[in-house]
């Protein structure tokens, strides 16, 4: 049991070093459009943090890993002028 780690007759003794974690990708709903947009609007008038609106977004099951580093690169990157 467990590759030999843990002897059934012993389990008990061990439970509080085995920790389970389930992916709950699947209780997760998903946003609709309306829902982006009310989250957008709330971060450009300064009710949400990025960092929030980012958590919110992948909550909704919406990948932001590029849009996450192409604000880091403009945000370090050096003003340009227009």
């Amino acid at each position: 049991m467990f590759d030999g780690i843990y002897q059934p007759d012993n389990l008990e003794a061990a439970v509080s070093d085995i920790s389970v974690t389930m992916n709950d990708d699947f209780a997760i709903s998903k946003l609709t459009v309306e829902e982006r947009k009310e989250l957008r609007e709330s971060v450009m008038a300064g009710l949400l943090t990025k960092e929030l609106y980012f958590n919110l977004l992948k909550r909704g099951g919406i990948d932001v890993g590029d849009i996450e580093q192409l604000l880091s690169d403009l945000e370090s990157a050096a003003p340009m002028l227009v």
